[in-house]
């Protein structure tokens, strides 16, 4: 039978609650001495209820064997770090709720909002009794909170596998040929979400070099770059070319860093190049072209997201003139969104 993650949480409390009465841990929290990394939870808001949440990721993680090909690319505080970026908005709601009925109660302790903060994440996420509450009124938060733990481990490990297969392939073309070993950091939630939460992830390998993983195939990009070279060819510009690794289900993308303009030349010619990106996307039928999705690289600008490349083209229609314009719009280069509306 199947427990779940805060029913295991409440017999972990309940442990402690019996060492704490003998003695043997009165000066202890549960977990301190064992995961010292967890330390940084504590300035969480409500780090306390995230806790065991992380726990148990980095338990799946060594459960399902967080080696691959014979080195740990990921440490256990990376997949802690990652879990609570990805559960952190499931509860918070409830949990600002919950404690805003206890105030209203007057069953919190403190005589500012800080100290009734901390009493609530001190006395009453450490009770078992109101942790199983909790459990009993929310159980789609239980289970959504569940479900975002495994998906988590599975996507990490999904991550650690492609470092593993494409490690030279990454060293060659997206780091200079400069050696790593390991990553450094992770930070999930780099794009919206598609196919059980994945993201774009930023990776910061241990030789400083950062890169993007991309959960879905590349090979758009890859095409769209090459378009894009010809038409700035002919009409003589040079091309800053993002390096791009292209994996079939999945892709790996240089980091491009946001920088200005020197001098007045280079502007005119980011303009240039600018004309050339919106007409492409207007060709091509491209949208969603907001600021996420453009960065200026000196006089460079980098799309990195063709995602609605190439988009669908309807006729306009409509009765009314609002409705025609609107239609005349849509097939406007105003609609791929990097001109001002």
């Amino acid at each position: 039978m199947r427990l779940s993650l805060l029913l295991l949480w409440d017999l972990y409390l309940r442990f402690y609650a019996v060492l704490n009465d003998t003695g043997l841990c009165a000066t202890h929290s549960p977990f301190s001495e064992v995961f010292m990394w967890k330390d940084w939870l504590r300035e969480e808001t409500f780090g306390e209820f995230y806790r065991f949440f992380c726990e148990e990721a980095v338990r799946l993680w060594r459960e399902n064997g967080e080696k691959v090909g014979g080195g740990s690319w990921i440490g256990e505080e990376t997949v802690a770090r990652c879990c609570l970026e990805r559960v952190r908005e499931i509860p918070v709601r409830t949990l600002i709720y919950e404690m805003q009925s206890l105030k209203g109660e007057n069953r919190l302790m403190g005589a500012d909002f800080g100290e009734q903060y901390a009493d609530y994440c001190c006395r009453w996420l450490g009770e078992p009794a109101y942790l199983e509450g909790l459990r009993r009124r929310y159980p789609e938060m239980e289970r959504l909170l569940e479900l975002r733990v495994r998906q988590t481990v599975s996507f990490l490990r999904e991550i650690a596998r492609s470092l593993w297969r494409e490690q030279r392939e990454i060293r060659e073309r997206l780091c200079a040929n400069r050696e790593w070993k390991g990553v450094e950091t992770l930070q999930t939630g780099m794009s919206d979400s598609h196919r059980e939460g994945r993201t774009a992830v930023r990776v910061t390998l241990d030789n400083g070099c950062r890169i993007y993983y991309k959960p879905h195939g590349i090979g758009k990009e890859i095409r769209y770059q090459r378009l894009y070279q010809a038409f700035c060819a002919g009409c003589g510009l040079k091309v800053r070319e993002t390096a791009l690794l292209d994996g079939g289900d999945h892709g790996w993308e240089e980091a491009v860093e946001t920088k200005p303009c020197r001098n007045e030349e280079e502007i005119r010619r980011y303009y240039q190049r600018m004309g050339i990106h919106l007409f492409l996307a207007y060709l091509l039928g491209g949208t969603d072209l907001h600021a996420e999705n453009l960065i200026a690289h000196g006089e460079f600008p980098v799309l990195v997201d063709v995602e609605t490349y190439p988009g669908q083209m309807e006729e306009p229609s409509g009765e009314t003139a609002g409705e025609l314009a609107e239609g005349l719009i849509r097939h406007s280069v105003l609609r791929t969104g990097l001109l001002p509306e």
